[in-house]
């Protein structure tokens, strides 16, 4: 059997009302993300962002110095001795070296480089060479004593 169908001009039946009022279930639930959830993945997104511009361009620096390590050798090397035992004078007398450091490598670094009396280290020094440079260098030390020396300038470490 069907309801009975409402004749013209007569309104048709409503469903029932509610239990409770509107204002008892409160105002629907927004749609959407809320300005403070917006707000949140903004502020969530730029501290990635930064954190990534602070962590990633260390991380690649280093792993280009590790794929393109400096290479630094060391040419036209020199020594002159003046003073002291040369011109009759009393020591002590001065060894004045001079050298380039060439760095054909990909990344600049530091070279040790140590000036050699008779097989024993007399001084070292570092100098830094950046990539693709070369560099010329002097320097001065002092010896106290009046006999022939062998010497030699060589490398002794290329650190990053």
């Amino acid at each position: 059997m069907q309801p009975p169908q409402p004749q013209r001009g007569q309104q048709q039946p409503q469903p029932f009302p509610p239990p409770y009022p509107q204002s008892y279930y409160g105002p629907p639930p927004p749609r959407g993300w809320s300005t403070g959830k917006i707000v949140g993945v903004i502020v969530a997104l730029v501290v990635v962002l930064l954190a990534l511009a602070i962590i990633v361009p260390p991380l690649l620096n280093a792993a280009n110095r590790a794929a393109n390590p400096p290479n630094i050798q060391l040419t036209n090397t020199n020594a002159a001795w003046t003073g002291g035992c040369l011109f009759g004078d009393y020591p002590p007398h001065q060894a004045t070296y001079t050298f380039t450091l060439v760095n054909s490598g990909g990344t600049g670094g530091y070279a040790t480089v140590g000036f050699i009396i008779d097989d024993s280290t007399l001084t070292t020094n570092r100098y830094y060479v950046n990539a693709g440079q070369s560099q010329d260098e002097t320097q001065t030390v002092s010896i106290n004593d009046c006999v022939d020396h062998t010497w030699n300038i060589e490398i002794q470490s290329v650190t990053t």
